[in-house]
């Protein structure tokens, strides 16, 4: 947003700055996503557009297909592709505060105004009221519910016991695959480490929330999809731009952010201003750059303390150069 909205002479410079340094900028479905969820800002995107052209190194893309020129997509297009990538969002965000609260102690209270909004969801997939009294009834909505989203070759039981639901579960897991399962655990524990000292997602799956603290959780869960593209590419990307909120979760000791346990906290970074973004990629340019003179004179050490042999110097060698 800084980039599109400064002086194109501070934007040219900055980006002059950023090629010196050789930083390649990422795209992900994520960003693009949450630019076109905006249908008035067609403007801004052209003019984004060129200056994300200026970039000397081309972008690394998280999926093949990617670019920024999908963003020149104006007019009645825009609008429709804006609604229709809203609503997807807001829908997400609630699936997700479910997802979430899902894996909460609840009292007695919370509990009943969660169901006072998830059985009638529920009910118009066929699930019954009273799931344990009517496992049969909720195990055949599932199975047409599942169906109805293309998952097909389970072997579905006649009746629901914990055996035959293990057995289902067990079918489900090898149809998504052991990447996509794991995939998925990872963005859980992601969403659970930014929202865990909060009640929003309560609150947005209850129909609490006021559109302010909607909008807020909503820009959060989509920050922890921010990150868990720079998670699943981490081995090729080397920082991630977060805002001040998210660096100070991210920079906590308790509770750990999931990002901090893998290791990546001083990969992530805020910035107040876009001259700040150029301080701030040096640094961990220069960072990144003296710790991997530190590792490579690490393994030399281990390597020359341990064999005295001329094929080994060789190995080490190389690994110097």
């Amino acid at each position: 947003m800084r980039l599109c909205r400064a002086d194109e002479t501070d934007a040219f410079a900055v980006i002059d700055d950023l090629n010196a340094l050789n930083v390649c900028h990422v795209i992900s479905d994520v960003i693009i996503g949450e630019l076109l969820t905006s249908k008035a800002r067609s403007d801004l995107d052209e003019i984004l557009v060129v200056r994300l052209n200026r970039f000397r190194l081309l972008p690394y893309t998280t999926r093949d297909g990617l670019c920024w020129e999908v963003l020149l997509l104006s007019g009645h297009e825009r609008a429709f592709v804006a609604d229709v990538m809203r609503n997807i969002h807001d829908q997400m965000t609630r699936a997700t505060s479910y997802s979430i609260l899902a894996k909460r102690d609840l009292n007695s209270e919370q509990k009943a105004m969660l169901a006072k909004q998830v059985v009638p969801e529920l009910a118009r997939f066929g699930f019954p009221k009273d799931f344990e009294r009517d496992k049969d009834e909720a195990l055949t909505a599932a199975r047409n519910m599942l169906q109805a989203f293309g998952i097909e070759g389970i072997e579905w039981p006649e009746s629901a016991t914990p055996e035959s639901l293990f057995t289902v579960y067990e079918q489900l897991m090898s149809f998504l695959g052991d990447s996509v399962v794991a995939e998925l655990h990872e963005q859980s524990r992601v969403q659970d480490s930014i929202t865990t000292s909060e009640d929003r997602p309560y609150q947005v799956a209850t129909r609490t929330a006021s559109d302010k603290t909607k909008k807020r959780l909503s820009n959060t869960l989509r920050d922890s999809e921010h990150m868990m593209m720079f998670i699943k590419h981490r081995s090729e990307i080397d920082a991630l731009q977060v805002d001040v909120a998210q660096e100070t979760l991210i920079r906590r000791v308790k509770p750990r952010h999931r990002v901090a346990e893998l290791g990546l906290a001083d990969r992530c970074f805020a910035a107040d201003s876009l001259a700040n973004v150029v301080d701030k990629v040096r640094s961990l340019r220069t960072s990144c750059l003296q710790g991997l003179a530190s590792r490579q004179k690490q393994i030399i050490l281990i390597l020359t303390a341990r064999c005295a042999n001329a094929r080994i110097f060789q190995v080490v060698h190389l690994l110097q150069s």
